[in-house]
């Protein structure tokens, strides 16, 4: 994953580090929390990663639970 990570932007690598660091399952609300990124610039790089394949988003209530695939 870390050779991933270095083709990533830095917000996007910043939030995979923290997936991975998380076990690879965390909530969208506590990447925000940990990251201190804004919420905006969170979903944008889970956006890039999903897209990428690397994550994957699953709705939980009110929040979306977070998977390393």
């Amino acid at each position: 994953m870390e050779d991933i990570a270095k083709t990533l932007k830095e917000d996007e690598a910043t939030v995979l580090r923290m997936i991975i660091a998380s076990d690879g399952t965390i909530t969208q609300g506590e990447l925000v929390e940990r990251t201190g990124l804004p919420k905006s610039t969170v979903s944008t790089c889970l956006d890039a990663l999903e897209v990428r394949g690397i994550v994957e988003r699953r709705r939980r209530g009110m929040g979306n639970l977070i998977v390393l695939k």
